[in-house]
């Protein structure tokens, strides 16, 4: 029972938020040749996790990456 609450809660939570708008539209081409080694990337989810990270947290973003 347990498990199977945990797994649902776990597909809900990593679903899209609906009505999901990027802060910042990103051009895929452009970002991936401006990027050097060590840049870190700021990254504002889509998923409802992603929003509860950014009001626990108090950010615009959820995820960082090196």
């Amino acid at each position: 029972m347990v498990k199977a609450l945990g797994r649902a809660m776990g597909r809900w939570l990593e679903a899209e938020s609906p009505g999901f708008e990027p802060l910042v539209p990103v051009a895929f081409d452009q970002l991936a040749r401006s990027l050097r080694i060590g840049d870190v990337l700021l990254v504002e989810g889509r998923a409802r996790i992603s929003t509860a990270i950014k009001y626990l947290t108090q950010s615009t973003w959820s995820h960082a990456a090196l």
